[in-house]
Protein backbone atom coordinates (compact mmCIF):
# COMPACT_ATOMS: atom_id res chain seq x y z
CA UNK A 1 0.00 0.00 0.00
CA UNK A 2 1.26 3.55 -0.70
CA UNK A 3 0.48 6.71 1.62
CA UNK A 4 -2.68 7.28 -1.21
CA UNK A 5 -4.56 4.55 0.29
CA UNK A 6 -4.96 5.93 3.82
CA UNK A 7 -8.14 6.11 3.48
CA UNK A 8 -9.72 3.21 1.53
CA UNK A 9 -11.71 0.28 3.52
CA UNK A 10 -9.29 -1.81 3.25
CA UNK A 11 -6.57 0.17 5.14
CA UNK A 12 -8.94 1.42 7.84
CA UNK A 13 -9.45 -2.19 8.80
CA UNK A 14 -6.07 -3.07 8.90
CA UNK A 15 -5.00 -0.15 10.99
CA UNK A 16 -8.00 -1.07 13.47
CA UNK A 17 -6.68 -4.44 13.46
CA UNK A 18 -3.12 -3.82 14.61
CA UNK A 19 -4.45 -1.18 17.03
CA UNK A 20 -6.31 -4.00 18.99
CA UNK A 21 -3.40 -6.52 18.69
CA UNK A 22 -1.20 -3.53 19.97
CA UNK A 23 -3.79 -3.17 23.29
CA UNK A 24 -3.19 -6.83 23.84
CA UNK A 25 0.69 -6.44 23.82
CA UNK A 26 0.47 -3.76 25.81
CA UNK A 27 -1.43 -5.83 28.56
CA UNK A 28 0.48 -8.38 28.43
CA UNK A 29 3.27 -5.98 29.36
CA UNK A 30 2.18 -3.88 32.30
CA UNK A 31 -0.40 -6.80 33.49
CA UNK A 32 1.41 -9.93 33.39
CA UNK A 33 4.91 -8.87 33.49
CA UNK A 34 6.36 -9.38 30.28
CA UNK A 35 7.79 -6.42 30.30
CA UNK A 36 10.75 -7.95 32.20
CA UNK A 37 11.67 -11.28 32.50
CA UNK A 38 13.85 -12.62 35.09
CA UNK A 39 14.10 -16.10 32.90
CA UNK A 40 16.97 -18.12 30.90
CA UNK A 41 16.24 -20.31 28.00
CA UNK A 42 13.81 -20.39 25.04
CA UNK A 43 11.19 -23.04 27.37
CA UNK A 44 11.10 -21.54 30.48
CA UNK A 45 10.21 -18.03 28.53
CA UNK A 46 7.41 -19.73 26.26
CA UNK A 47 6.36 -21.29 29.15
CA UNK A 48 5.66 -17.73 30.64
CA UNK A 49 4.26 -16.42 27.73
CA UNK A 50 1.75 -19.09 27.50
CA UNK A 51 0.24 -18.71 30.57
CA UNK A 52 0.23 -15.07 30.50
CA UNK A 53 -2.09 -15.45 27.29
CA UNK A 54 -3.88 -17.98 28.90
CA UNK A 55 -4.66 -16.30 32.29
CA UNK A 56 -5.61 -13.03 29.85
CA UNK A 57 -7.70 -14.88 27.78
CA UNK A 58 -9.05 -16.66 31.16
CA UNK A 59 -10.09 -13.15 32.80
CA UNK A 60 -11.80 -12.38 29.44
CA UNK A 61 -14.03 -15.63 29.32
CA UNK A 62 -14.70 -15.06 33.30
CA UNK A 63 -15.93 -11.35 32.19
CA UNK A 64 -17.61 -11.96 29.16
CA UNK A 65 -19.83 -14.67 30.74
CA UNK A 66 -20.25 -12.78 34.24
CA UNK A 67 -22.01 -10.22 31.38
CA UNK A 68 -24.16 -12.14 29.77
CA UNK A 69 -25.12 -13.65 32.99
CA UNK A 70 -26.03 -10.31 34.28
CA UNK A 71 -27.70 -9.49 30.80
CA UNK A 72 -30.14 -12.44 31.14
CA UNK A 73 -31.00 -11.54 34.96
CA UNK A 74 -32.14 -7.71 33.56
CA UNK A 75 -34.03 -9.37 31.03
CA UNK A 76 -35.28 -11.87 33.15
CA UNK A 77 -36.45 -8.63 35.74
CA UNK A 78 -38.04 -6.93 32.86
CA UNK A 79 -40.41 -9.84 31.81
CA UNK A 80 -41.70 -10.66 35.61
Amino acid sequence: MTGNDKHTEEWMNLYNRRTAIERVNSRLKYERRLDCHYFCGLNKIRLHCSLAILSLLAGALAKAQKQELDELRVCARKVS
